[in-house]
């Protein structure tokens, strides 16, 4: 009964091929593996093989994963045009592709509009979460309010929003909120895979100005009216040749003096003790969690940010704008 359940759910959330089958490939054992994996929900989730009181749904989720091979069969085969996922927007269509990477909360798929242009779709995997890409919608939209009237330099440190929908799970019927946002993918890393690239310690001088564009990035946020809550080296994007920073995931945003939403259970150890209270988020004390982060980084490997700019650091790292 739990593999079962547990089955139906993953079935449920999932919306592309890849979600289920993995990344489309002409790798042999990789297309054995996903014809394994059809067969094992096949044989957990058939109508014919559950308990009746899960038969309609079982229905729903077998009609859907069946749907989602054949989809991941064609693409392999080269002939996944009539065959790709489209979600509609209010602003326009989106046809998705793979999925670029797991966040907390979502997942976000490579996608194009219709006109060709790459954006990224923000799904969450539960409906659960739906509050959490609300905001992080009301969020970027008052923020890109904000940069108007002669302060267009804010936008290069947020993504955009390029669009909204509301994606019905075919098993269920359970509606999951949606984000559209600009691509972000070509010549971007996050902070994280740059640490783990230079585990030695980055030139002083490269720490400088991505910790300066950061504190650029916190104080549009707050100038806007928002607290980040979640500034992890997963959350900061890095351009090296641009010498860009944007400061993506928004999904914990709130608003100053309220208490957030939720927390990143698997980043429990970055957070403020007061976090852990129900304390509001004060925009007026700088980030937590990306310098904080950054500095335990520089004390283990070494040579980081030079001593001023680490005091600066220092000083910020408190319960917050992150």
């Amino acid at each position: 009964m739990e593999a079962m359940m547990e089955a139906l759910d993953v079935v449920g959330a999932a919306i592309v091929p890849s979600d289920l089958f993995g990344p489309i490939t002409h790798d042999p054992a990789a297309q054995r593996a996903a014809r394994r994996q059809f067969r094992r929900l096949s044989i957990l989730i058939h109508p014919d093989r559950v308990d009746p009181a899960y038969a309609a749904r079982a229905a729903a989720a077998f009609t859907h994963a069946s749907d989602l091979y054949r989809r991941w069969q064609a693409a392999v085969s080269g002939t996944n045009s009539a065959t790709a996922i489209v979600l509609d927007g209010s602003r326009g269509s989106y046809r998705l592709g793979t999925r670029h990477s797991r966040g907390s909360i979502a997942d976000l798929h490579r996608a194009t509009d219709s006109g060709g242009a790459g954006v990224v779709v923000k799904v969450p995997r539960n409906v659960s979460s739906n509050a959490l890409i609300d905001a992080e919608r009301a969020a970027l939209t008052e923020i890109a309010a904000s940069a108007e009237g002669g302060n267009d330099w804010l936008r290069a440190y947020f993504p955009q929003l390029i669009d909204h929908l509301t994606h019905a799970e075919p098993v269920t019927g359970a509606r999951r909120q949606v984000n559209v946002l600009d691509s972000l993918t070509t010549g971007f890393v996050t902070l994280a895979e740059v640490r783990a690239a230079y585990p030695g310690g980055l030139d002083p001088r490269d720490w400088v100005w991505m910790h300066r564009r950061l504190l650029r990035a916190l104080a549009a946020a707050h100038r806007a009216g928002w607290v980040h809550t979640a500034v992890t080296a997963d959350n900061v994007l890095i351009h090296a040749e641009r010498h860009g920073v944007v400061l993506a995931g928004w999904s914990f945003a709130t608003r100053p003096g309220a208490v957030p939403l939720a927390t990143i259970p698997s980043r429990r150890e970055h957070y403020p003790p007061e976090s852990s209270t129900g304390s509001p988020a004060n925009p007026g004390v700088g980030c937590v969690h990306g310098p904080s982060v950054d500095a335990d980084h520089a004390r283990r490997h070494g040579p980081g940010p030079p001593a001023r700019v680490r005091m600066r650091l220092h000083a910020t790292t408190t319960w917050s704008a992150t």
